[in-house]
């Protein structure tokens, strides 16, 4: 199904986060600081949070897929401008229209949300630890797109109001095509981000319809 071998994937991932070294370890940190803001549950934090998303997907769309696994297929293109597309969407509803806030709750959404952000933040290394593919193999959020979508969605479950559909939809989409080809590879940490796109669309899903009709009602 895909035209490199896990191994040329995994030597690609490795020369990739060599070669940006030490961004991986600044990526890393602002996931924690854009989860850290998350819970200031402020307008001005939650601003900060989708600059770092926005940041992220936009490293990624541009420098991951287009210069770097472009290298392994020249299909890894297509994604290029979807994700620059949803970078500048975070910015877009986050920053200048302040549609997206975050106020982590206890409930449902709170638990899913965190639960999601902890397996992309220490599941993923864990897992490819494991595996015997420890760092530079380890795919990280912020670097690689696959936890970046799960650390994404963790963060989408946590907004206080209904999820824009228009900023939600990629980074579902993302996880659930993503989570069924990608393992047949070999990364079998992304089953997790399966799990994770699906759950997140049925969640965001009657999130929306519940508001809406409570909308129509009052």
């Amino acid at each position: 199904m895909f035209p490199f071998t896990l191994q040329e994937f995994l030597d690609l991932i490795g020369s990739y986060n060599t070669a940006y070294w030490p961004l991986p370890l600044i990526t890393y940190g602002l996931s924690i600081v854009a989860v850290i803001l998350a819970w200031l549950k402020s307008g001005s934090a939650s601003k900060a949070v989708t600059v770092i998303l926005s940041l992220f997907w936009l490293w990624i769309g541009i420098v991951f897929y287009g210069f770097w696994l472009s290298k392994l297929s020249i299909l890894a293109l297509i994604f290029t401008v979807p994700l620059i597309i949803q970078a500048v969407l975070f910015a877009w509803k986050g920053v200048f229209r302040s549609d997206l806030t975050f106020k982590p709750r206890a409930d449902v959404f709170g638990l899913v949300g965190g639960l999601a952000i902890l397996y992309s933040l220490a599941g993923y290394p864990l897992i490819e630890s494991l595996l015997g593919r420890g760092y530079p193999q380890t795919l990280l959020i912020g670097m690689a797109p696959c936890p970046t979508a799960v650390f994404t969605l963790g963060l989408l479950l946590w907004s206080a109001h209904p999820t824009p559909w228009l900023v939600a939809a990629f980074p579902v989409f993302y996880a659930i095509v993503n989570g069924i080809i990608v393992p047949t590879m070999g990364i079998v940490e992304d089953l997790g981000m399966l799990a994770v796109g699906l759950i997140t669309y049925s969640l965001l899903l009657y999130r929306n319809r519940k508001n809406g009709k409570r909308s129509h009602q009052g």
